[in-house]
């Protein structure tokens, strides 16, 4: 492989971040339905949970699991309108705000095993060492790390799906990604620092805004919430 070919980490980096500003009107206009509904979701959540229930994984409630759901079908619709802007330049019809067609359940099932290909490998990690002394948890981390690289390399074919091509497989995705390890794990690094940073500034804002009171501190935390997964979501599509 020549050296031309090595992706280069901070490159993708400022040009998602670019894309991301140069295109933020239509980016907020994707999302925008979808953000309402799932801000609406959030919402009556928040109205129905018992006020000291504890939030156990095991104990997720079928409004969750709706929302989880709706979540990722929004993320896919609101991709796919991304992808066929910034590469066939073709802004999404009014029609296209709910976008529900062939390519965004594709796109879904497509993500879906990416995700499971992103979270068993830490999850049987984490069961093996249950029976493991406890130093071997240390291996959580690194494996996460990995699985997360390995499934950045498999998400390649999804701007081919979101185009409604059906001739770029994941075996496609892999070859391309072939000799990227090393790049491909520091950006998915630097998609994590970004995530960090948002909810630690989001955390912090709605810590000051809790002594002004629960209700203005809710309004301030969905609202920050919202704008965030606007950005990130468009930011982790490019």
């Amino acid at each position: 492989m020549t050296q031309d070919r090595v992706l280069p980490p901070l490159k993708a980096f400022r040009h998602a971040l670019r894309s991301v500003r140069d295109y933020a009107g239509l980016g907020i206009r994707i999302s925008l339905i979808w953000t309402v509904l799932l801000l609406a979701l959030a919402l009556t959540e928040r109205m129905v949970e018992p006020p000291d229930a504890q939030a156990l994984p095991e104990d997720l409630s079928v409004l969750q699991l709706f929302s989880a759901a709706i979540g990722l079908v929004a993320f896919s619709s609101i991709a796919v309108n991304w992808h066929r802007f910034v590469l066939r330049d073709e802004p999404p019809s009014p029609s296209h705000g709910l976008r529900l067609d062939r390519p965004v359940w594709r796109y879904t099932g497509n993500s879906l095993v990416i995700v499971a290909a992103m979270v068993l490998p830490s999850l049987l990690v984490i069961l093996a060492a249950v029976f493991l002394p406890p130093a071997a948890s240390i291996l959580a981390l690194p494996t996460a790390v990995v699985a997360g690289t390995f499934a950045l390399s498999l998400s390649l074919k999804l701007p081919a799906v979101a185009l409604g091509r059906t001739d770029f497989s994941f075996g496609h995705a892999l070859s391309a990604a072939n000799g990227q390890f090393w790049p491909l794990l520091a950006v998915f690094a630097l998609n994590l620092l970004v995530a960090f940073a948002g909810i630690l500034a989001m955390i912090t804002v709605t810590s000051v805004t809790t002594t002004l009171g629960p209700l203005l501190s809710m309004v301030v935390e969905m609202g920050l919430a919202a704008a965030f997964n606007i950005f990130f979501t468009l930011f982790s599509i490019s």
